[in-house]
C-alpha cells in the first residue's frame, strides 16, 4: 500500500505538491520509481489503494484536511487501524505537509510506536512524530514500513516529549551511496 500523505498547509498549491511528491519518490529506480504516497483529501475516504497519487498533478483536489491539526489525523490513522487492520497497514505510517513544508522543504513523518502496531486498540492516541526533509522521507518510510529499522534509529538517543516529537538526527549525512541518484532536484515536473 502507499504511504499516506495529509496536506494541512493553507499555502499548498499543486506545484509545491508536485515539488513535494517528485522529491519523495525511490530514486533508486532508473525511472524515477513509482508514486509511492497516496494523497488523502477526504475525511471520509478509506484508502486501500496500492498505488500513490500520480503525478503530475494539475490541481490539488478540494481537502479536507486543510487546516486539521495533527490529532485528528492521529484519530483519523487510528481509527482506519482499528477499523481492518489488515487492509490499512498503511495507517501505521504516515506523513503531514503542514504549514512549514511548503517553505522549508520537508514534513512530519508520524509512526505508530513500537508494539501498538499488534494493538492499535490500546494506543494512547498518539504517534511518534519527527520533522524530515523531503530528500529523506521515502528512504525512513521505506525502512520503518518494511520494518529493516525502527523509528528510535532516526531520532537518536532523545526521547520524546510528551506529545510524542521527537529530534530528527540524519543517519544519511555523508553517505554517498545514499545520495547517488538525486541530481533530480534539477528535475522539473511538466505542467
Amino acid at each position: 500500500m502507499a504511504g499516506l500523505l495529509f496536506i494541512t498547509a493553507h499555502e499548498a498549491n499543486h506545484e509545491n505538491i508536485n515539488e513535494a511528491l517528485l522529491t519523495m519518490r525511490d530514486w533508486d529506480d532508473s525511472n524515477g520509481g513509482p508514486d509511492v504516497f497516496k494523497l488523502v483529501a477526504d475525511k471520509s475516504e478509506i484508502p486501500t489503494d496500492e498505488e500513490g497519487t500520480p503525478i503530475p498533478l494539475d490541481h490539488l483536489p478540494e481537502n479536507a484536511w486543510t487546516g486539521a491539526n495533527l490529532e485528528d489525523i492521529e484519530t483519523y490513522c487510528l481509527d482506519l487501524k482499528r477499523s481492518n487492520d489488515d487492509e490499512q497497514k498503511g495507517a501505521s505510517l504516515f506523513v503531514v505537509i503542514d504549514p512549514k513544508g511548503p517553505k522549508n522543504k520537508d514534513c512530519v513523518l508520524a509512526s505508530m510506536p513500537d508494539g501498538i502496531n499488534e494493538n492499535p486498540g490500546a494506543c494512547r492516541g498518539r504517534y511518534d512524530k519527527v520533522r524530515v526533509p523531503w530528500d529523506d522521507v521515502y528512504m525512513i518510510w521505506c525502512n520503518l514500513d518494511i520494518a529493516n529499522m525502527n523509528f528510535e534509529e532516526f531520532v537518536g538517543e532523545e526521547e520524546g516529549d510528551e506529545q510524542g516529537w521527537f529530534m530528527y538526527q540524519s543517519i544519511f549525512e555523508g553517505d554517498d551511496e545514499h545520495r547517488k541518484g538525486w541530481e533530480r532536484k534539477d528535475m522539473k515536473v511538466k505542467d
